[in-house]
């Protein structure tokens, strides 16, 4: 029942169940496409390519490694990333 300025006076009625139930599934389904390719990503690719503070090693890992550098732009492409970088990332490494 809405008042005559258009706002409800009550609330409006729920999902059913099952609606729910197919709308979390759905959630859930979408959350696995998204999380094990980047966890791929995250946990293989990144580490088998990159080496910290060495931008020769990492080159030469990419030359070495085309169809690797490919899968990993491709599940990058997908994958939502942070839009900040974490402070750890700019850790002193120890000599």
């Amino acid at each position: 029942m809405t008042s005559p300025n258009g706002i409800f006076s009550e609330a409006p009625g729920r999902l059913p169940l099952a609606s729910l139930k197919r709308l979390a599934r759905t959630a859930g389904v979408f959350y696995l496409a998204v999380g094990i390719p980047g966890g791929f990503s995250a946990g293989f690719v990144d580490p088998s390519l990159h080496v910290a503070r060495d931008a020769a090693a990492t080159t030469g890992n990419e030359m070495a490694n085309p169809g690797l550098v490919r899968l990993g732009v491709a599940v990058g492409v997908r994958t939502p990333r942070p839009a900040h970088p974490s402070p750890a990332q700019f850790a002193p490494v120890p000599a």
